[in-house]
């Protein structure tokens, strides 16, 4: 219950009685008798039909004091807010609560006193049943219209304010403010509706991330499985280096194998002899073979050569023959450099290959997990909120707090990843109406304009 105002507290006040020996002495009052006040407050005492304003400085023995029949206590403080409810039907056979709060200050005490305005609240509730029009106001209006009828009683009040002043004697009071205050039965289908909103908005972003999830994982495994493939063209990609490399080193063996010969038949001709040495250097002849054949070819008239000839010859042959195994020597040399050469090259491209493809392996592993954490973590945040709004509608506190649905969605739809919906990117929605709209058909533009109109007119009348 609010305080009394202006006037906090009354006491009457006894005959005190004497003090002393015998009952003799002075009459005093006892200190607990009369109340104490803070600074914003006074007290008024009643003395021999006048009035004292004492700010708390008279004690019980001052004279007046004990004299007096009667104290209050005044509130001085400035812009004391004082509100008063009052109903006002509806079409719906039920009433709209207006809430009116005017800013009041105590100009005299005494004649606060005096005139017995005890109770602000009581006066500016009579104050504003005075203006019978504002009864009126929601007669064609359904509870569901609540927002049209707080602008029609605000309008109403405030254009009676200005044309008809409060009075009340020793207070000057002025409008703060006009509320019309949300009937239970629209706060709870609102509460009804927005926790329907939210649910469905949570059920719709989950199913969206689930689906993303499921989007996001089959690109992984498309990832994975190009990932896969390309490693093994590039697998066999080295293999056919390789078989390209093993068939150019044998046909440049092959083709060393084809010159040799044919520079050792360009160099014996059609000569027995040098064939028959040549022969000889190759270990295909023995000594005695190669006599027979000389003789027999000596006999047979093909071939004449004195010991001095074959002799040249056979130095010849031999420096022929070391400067050809030097050659050799120098390309077997050559192709077991290239051989070795060709080997590191393969392995080199192996281990980098391997290398890129462990590379690869890890910053495919660390991408994927560092994702399923992120979204694993954005999902527990939703349910958790999701939690937290059940609980709360459970409870029927949706109506003490406020919560801004579009905003809330806007929200969760950007810490999850998903698309925002178009109930939440549209901001503040009309909610449905409980019953059907007037069938007057008159408009919300004619309903607003009419009682001002009307209003203003029954102030002319009032005054005059």
């Amino acid at each position: 219950m609010a305080e009394p105002y202006p006037i906090v507290d009354r006491k009457v006040l006894s005959q005190p009685d004497r003090g002393g020996l015998l009952r003799l002495g002075r009459r005093t009052r006892d200190k607990n008798e009369v109340p104490k006040v803070n600074g914003q407050q006074v007290r008024v005492f009643s003395v021999d039909g006048s009035y004292l304003v004492d700010h708390g400085h008279r004690g019980p023995d001052d004279e007046k004091v004990v004299r007096s029949t009667h104290v209050s206590i005044v509130d001085l403080s400035h812009n004391h807010a004082v509100q008063t409810d009052l109903t006002i039907p509806s079409a719906d056979a039920k009433d709209f609560t207006v809430r009116v709060t005017f800013l009041c200050t105590v100009t005299d005490a005494v004649t606060v006193v005096r005139e017995g305005q005890g109770d602000a609240e009581r006066s500016l509730n009579g104050y504003i049943r005075s203006h019978h029009r504002l009864f009126q106001l929601g007669l064609r209006h359904k509870l569901s219209e609540v927002n049209l009828v707080r602008l029609n009683v605000q309008t109403q009040i405030e254009a009676y304010v200005q044309l008809k002043p409060p009075q009340v004697p020793g207070l000057t009071m002025s409008l703060a403010s006009v509320e019309v205050l949300t009937p239970q039965e629209l706060a709870a289908f609102q509460d009804k509706v927005r926790s329907e909103e939210l649910n469905y908005e949570l059920n719709r972003l989950k199913a969206t991330y689930e689906e993303e999830s499921d989007r996001q994982r089959r690109e992984w495994e498309l990832e994975r499985k190009t990932y896969e493939l390309k490693l093994s063209e590039q697998r066999q990609h080295f293999e056919a280096m390789e078989q390209l490399g093993r068939q150019r080193l044998q046909q440049n063996h092959n083709e060393f194998l084809i010159n040799e010969v044919a520079r050792k038949h360009q160099a014996l001709g059609d000569d027995p002899l040098k064939a028959a040495m040549a022969a000889r250097e190759e270990q295909e002849l023995t000594a005695t073979q190669i006599a027979d054949r000389m003789q027999a070819a000596k006999e047979h008239g093909e071939e004449r050569a004195d010991r001095r000839v074959e002799r040249e010859y056979l130095v010849a042959q031999e420096e022929r023959t070391r400067r050809y195994a030097m050659e050799d020597a120098a390309l077997e040399r050559a192709r077991i450099d290239r051989e070795r050469a060709y080997q590191a090259e393969l392995t080199r491209m192996t281990r980098e290959y391997e290398a890129e493809q462990a590379q690869l392996q890890r910053a495919y592993e660390t991408e994927q997990g560092r994702e399923l954490r992120e979204r694993e973590d954005r999902l527990e945040m939703l349910r958790v909120r999701l939690d937290m709004l059940k609980e709360i509608s459970k409870h029927g506190h949706l109506n003490e707090i406020y919560v801004d649905a579009g905003q809330l969605i806007n929200g969760i739809a950007h810490e999850t990843g998903a698309a925002a919906s178009p109930l939440a990117a549209g901001g503040r929605h009309a909610l449905p109406e409980l019953e059907d709209g007037p069938e007057d058909g008159r408009t919300d533009a004619d309903e607003t304009a009419a009682p001002q109109v009307e209003g203003g007119r029954e102030f002319r009348e009032e005054d005059g």
